[in-house]
């Protein structure tokens, strides 16, 4: 019984059937590119991935991509007009990751079927002989899982502390502790491919009866916090009465990569009555805490309303003030307007062809 967390979101206008997944590890695996962000100056944004994402045999999309979006503000869709989207699963999978081999028992595993020349240490002297790599014995995830009496659910490969060699005189098995080194004619490879698990984005899609497509046109919008803007102003008077307003954004990015991306800045903070909530298909029962740019207590969260800030005498108390602050409270956004409650105008500055490395400032 697996009693991994399964979070399943269903389209309410299509009734699709469910195929099941596939029983092997993914190794295909791709992030979709954020295309657009409209980003408030809270702290949150709302986000556009959009992109032909590669499709699996069983004609789904898989990303390597989980967000932690504000509930009730995730919509996957599909653009691809001979597939349809059904349901998007979010889920704890195995996958298949190729890595760097870093130490002698990763090289010999990922060298199997090579001919070799080992060294293997042998009491007083030493052993030197040729020998092929057959592999390493290893207990698949399926084969813990059935000899576990509890059903805790999937387990990843339970690799072996011998390696199998065969030599002139038969299959040898030595302890790969004895082996000192090994020589490799060839060339050597030097990617091992290993067995981890992470949370994946499942797009299913319905083809109508039809072949899937190598790639499909799909995307996701919601709604997260990770991206703030703050406005920096200038003024410069001529001394003829005239003065000149400039505006100047710099963008805090720690959400994710944005390469090539049009922003949209929106002058106003709208309410988010449930953005402390995150959403089911994050799979998080508590959101990792950010910097303090996107906390709610922190000095910078009362500093940016959508007036410019007068020029006044600000008290000696203010930052014991702000601290004693109970959580949750109102962000304090300027004076209050009449009619500005319920017809408030959010205005927009477009930025173009932007990039903005996840955990920078961009100006």
């Amino acid at each position: 019984m697996n009693n991994s967390i399964r979070i399943l979101t269903l389209s309410l206008l299509f009734a699709g059937t469910l195929r099941a997944e596939p029983p092997t590890p993914f190794r295909s695996l791709a992030r979709m590119p954020v295309q657009e962000v409209t980003v408030f100056k809270d702290g949150h944004a709302f986000v556009l991935h959009a992109g032909k994402m590669p499709v699996e045999e069983n004609g789904n999309v898989v990303m390597d991509y989980l967000p932690c979006p504000v509930i009730g503000t995730f919509w996957p869709y599909s653009a691809d007009k001979k597939a349809r989207l059904t349901a998007v699963t979010a889920s704890q999978r195995k996958v298949l990751v190729d890595r760097t081999a870093l130490n002698l028992k990763e090289l010999i595993e990922a060298n199997v079927g090579a001919e070799v020349t080992v060294t293997e240490s042998s009491g007083v002297s030493n052993l030197v002989y040729t020998a092929t790599i057959l592999g390493l014995p290893a207990q698949s995830g399926e084969e813990l899982e059935a000899l576990d009496p509890t059903g805790s659910g999937e387990k990843l490969t339970l690799k072996g502390s011998v390696v199998l060699l065969r030599t002139a005189a038969g299959t040898k098995v030595t302890n790969l502790d004895r082996i000192l080194d090994i020589s490799l004619p060839n060339a050597c490879k030097r990617m091992l491919p290993r067995e981890e698990f992470r949370n994946l984005l499942t797009l299913k899609l319905d083809w109508n009866g039809g072949k899937s497509q190598k790639e499909s046109d799909v995307g996701l919008l919601y709604l997260q916090r990770g991206i703030r803007w703050i406005p920096n102003y200038k003024v410069v008077i001529d001394g003829k009465g005239q003065a000149v307003v400039k505006l100047q954004a710099t963008l805090i990015n720690e959400l994710a990569d944005l390469n090539d991306v049009t922003a949209h800045l929106v002058i106003g903070v709208p309410s988010f009555q449930f953005k402390d909530t995150a959403d089911p298909i994050s799979m998080q029962s508590t959101v990792a805490q950010l910097s303090q740019y996107f906390r709610q207590d922190s000095q910078t969260a009362y500093g940016f309303a959508n007036a410019i800030m007068s020029q006044q005498a600000m008290p000696m108390d203010y930052g014991r003030r702000v601290a004693q602050e109970p959580a949750g409270r109102t962000l304090d956004l300027g004076p209050e307007i009449a009619g500005s409650a319920k017809n408030e105008d959010l205005f927009l500055y477009d930025v173009k062809h932007g990039h903005c490395e996840r955990g920078s400032a961009w100006c």
